[in-house]
């Protein structure tokens, strides 16, 4: 299954849920902009790439065995207080080369839970403390990262 935003699209969630159900495969591909958790129930390799916006709060579960999260030179990935991404099964990695904040909504403590994520590339920006305080954080136990904040 494929899913091309692009242009001046714009998809977002019924009740901030985006729901992809896919066979085996699932390529995504966001140029535009994307509002909403991702919940992916596929049981094969994810592709999914960022160039453009994408806002969330809660839960995205990117299921199925390898799966690749790349926000791209340019891409934006912006969280609210509470967001988790779950990789679920396989061996998966994210790479950062755009720009990652946390709690873009604003105010208060923001914490991004990035769980069974195995592999973690930065190269772009990670914005902690976007709303003028320090105590926003990143929880990703287990990852190699490479890179730096």
């Amino acid at each position: 299954m494929t899913v091309n935003n692009n242009g001046s699209g714009v998809i977002t969630g019924t009740n901030g849920a985006i729901l992809v159900a896919a066979g085996t495969r699932a390529n995504i591909s966001n140029n535009a902009t994307l509002t909403g958790r991702v919940t992916l129930n596929n049981t094969g390799q994810t592709d999914f790439g960022n160039s453009g916006t994408w806002t969330f709060n809660g839960d995205s579960v990117l299921n199925g065995g390898v799966t690749v999260l790349t926000n791209n030179a340019g891409g934006l990935i912006s969280t609210g207080a509470a967001a988790t991404i779950d990789f679920a099964d396989g061996f998966d990695t994210l790479n950062n080369a755009g720009t990652l904040i946390l709690g873009a909504s604003g105010g208060g403590a923001a914490t991004l839970t990035l769980s069974s994520l195995e592999s973690w590339d930065n190269t772009g920006v990670i914005a902690l403390g976007d709303d003028g305080e320090t105590d926003d954080r990143i929880v990703a136990n287990g990852v190699m990262f490479e890179g730096t904040f």
